[in-house]
């Protein structure tokens, strides 16, 4: 995400945490909603954020609404980007076969996942993380921590970002989650939005910045 927070940060204060066992922190049992939410939250304690905007990339993008869901009063609005929100049968067969170790391994000598991972977790062991995120896709399976109902409880200005050949989030997936939400605004851009290093983050970020601006002018005049 780093790409992303240095173009915003001509622009704004970035605070871009680690969730929980990532980034080299330590490991949890399991990884769970709750515990990264409740993580996230006791970050922006540390740093005495009261109130922010909130921005989330993926399955980080479900750990958005469900923060604005579960703790309305400490954002502002939400952005996110390839948000996953259905974790179907099929989907969770695909996730964690992206989370297999076996097959990160095998690739990487074309795609360099495996150092990467290396690199971001020490001194973590990253097959541990990888398995502990494939258990996580499995209880978004059992339990979807957010339903319906829950997405249309969000009254957050939300800016959705969705891409028109994105493998792992169709667009159709975004625009329904766009309809779904009830003060939202889809953002499309051609090409793909996995892995996150092809994403035109410049554009991203751009579109961000001027929303944001849009938001405060906005709440500036109703005050």
């Amino acid at each position: 995400m780093r790409p992303l927070s240095d173009e915003l940060d001509a622009y704004m204060d970035v605070f871009a945490p680690d969730l929980i066992g990532q980034g080299g922190r330590p490991l949890p049992e399991r990884f769970t909603i709750e515990g990264m939410a409740k993580d996230v939250i006791a970050q922006m304690d540390a740093r005495d954020l009261t109130r922010t905007y909130l921005f989330g990339y993926s399955s980080g993008g479900y750990l958005a609404l469900y923060l604005a869901r579960h703790f309305p009063e400490r954002f502002t609005a939400i952005s996110a980007l390839a948000v996953k929100y259905v974790f179907d049968a099929r989907t969770v067969a695909h996730w964690t076969h992206l989370a297999n170790p076996e097959r990160i391994r095998e690739l990487n000598p074309v795609n360099g996942r495996m150092d990467e991972l290396v690199r971001t977790h020490h001194p973590q062991d990253w097959v541990t993380i990888v398995e502990l995120t494939g258990e996580y896709f499995k209880e978004l399976g059992r339990k979807t921590p957010l339903s319906i109902e829950d997405l249309r409880a969000i009254r957050h200005p939300v800016m959705l970002f969705a891409s028109d050949n994105d493998q792992v989030v169709p667009l159709d997936e975004a625009t329904a989650l766009n309809g779904t939400l009830p003060n939202s605004r889809l953002v499309v851009f051609k090409g793909q939005s996995h892995p996150f290093k092809v994403v035109p983050v410049a554009a991203v970020a751009r579109a961000l910045t001027n929303w944001i601006d849009e938001l405060q002018k906005t709440n500036a005049a109703l005050s």
